[in-house]
């Protein structure tokens, strides 16, 4: 599974999403969480859309990409 995680994981968001959005967000990760054994966390600033698809295309079936 791949799991990138905003830089700040509080509730507050620089997006400005709504608390509930939040709230989904945080349920999904802790679902994730709980249900796979490993993860991989990565931080992806100054990656380009087009690498971002290819890296879900290439992890399709494979992993879980959860951006936040």
């Amino acid at each position: 599974m791949l799991l990138t995680l905003p830089k700040h994981t509080s509730l507050k968001s620089a997006m400005g999403a709504t608390r509930a959005e939040k709230e989904l967000y945080f349920e999904k990760l802790r679902e994730l969480l709980a249900k796979y054994p490993s993860i991989f966390i990565v931080n992806v600033d100054n990656v380009g859309s087009n690498q971002m698809h290819q890296i879900r295309v290439a992890l399709r079936g494979k992993g879980i990409v959860l951006m936040g």
